[in-house]
């Protein structure tokens, strides 16, 4: 009688060389499927913003057919286009930086090609502006970081407040942009109107739409001032008919005054 042989796995050992081309196999298949990927994730930007490559390293495009400016308002896109056009607008290497000198009101220009369309995008974006600060007559616009910049009258049509007659240097214009950032918060009867600068020691009146006037003082103390002038806002509102004139330059000592205000404007 035969005794039964026992069944026993047999593991083959690959030699070097076939676990060397084994190896090489499967990296090429992963690299040809990560290439696939990077390829049809690259497609659908390549389509709208890329440009050819024999034309970036001639530093030049194929004239579009069409210039479209984005971002822009409808009364400023002619005078973009028209700028565009009296320069050599196969140029796009400094094209961006060209219209950031020429239009200061802009916070950004991107250029991009759309390739089907065969147009040439240019998207701005406008700057911020937080005031209009007048001096001597002239004015200029004010921005979040307290820089001034110049744009047409009617660019803003919402209501930002004017700085009057103050002459200010860069570390102060950074000052009252930051006193307005935090002022924005308020819960004030109605918007800023102005704001104008007395002295050293009077420090700023502010006047609001409604001929309410704040009595501001300098900038000391800012923080605490906004969170109390909150509830002396809602406390005049109680028993003072109309608007009110806030005095605050003796708020170091604890007192703020309120009483009620005649006067529409400083």
């Amino acid at each position: 009688m035969k005794r039964a042989v026992p069944h026993r796995n047999i593991k083959v050992a690959l030699r070097p060389q076939a676990r060397k081309a084994r190896k090489r196999k499967i990296l090429s298949i992963f690299a040809v499927f990560a290439l696939g990927t990077v390829l049809a994730l690259s497609w659908s930007r390549l389509k709208k913003s890329a440009f050819f490559i024999g034309d970036a390293i001639s530093g030049s495009i194929p004239a579009p057919k069409t210039v479209v400016i984005e971002g822009a308002p409808e009364s400023l896109k002619p005078e973009i286009l028209s700028f565009l056009n009296s320069q050599n607008i196969h140029s796009w290497k400094n094209k961006s930086s060209d219209i950031l000198g020429r239009f200061p009101f802009l916070e950004s220009a991107d250029l991009r090609r759309d390739f089907f369309s065969q147009s040439l995008v240019y998207r701005v974006v406008l700057r911020q502006a937080i005031a209009v600060f007048i001096e001597d007559g002239n004015s200029s616009f004010l921005d979040e970081r307290g820089k001034l910049f110049k744009a047409p009258q009617d660019l803003y049509q919402n209501s930002i407040p004017k700085i009057l007659d103050a002459k200010m240097d860069p570390k102060g214009l950074r000052r009252i942009a930051a006193f307005l950032k935090k002022v924005s918060s308020l819960p004030l009867p109605s918007p800023i109107e102005s704001l104008r600068y007395r002295s050293p020691v009077n420090g700023w009146i502010l006047s609001l739409n409604d001929g309410t006037r704040i009595d501001w003082g300098n900038f000391k103390w800012t923080d605490e001032k906004v969170r109390r002038l909150s509830a002396v806002m809602a406390d005049a509102k109680t028993y003072v008919k109309g608007n009110f004139f806030v005095d605050m330059r003796s708020f170091s000592n604890g007192k703020i005054f309120v009483k009620p205000s005649m006067a529409k404007t400083l």
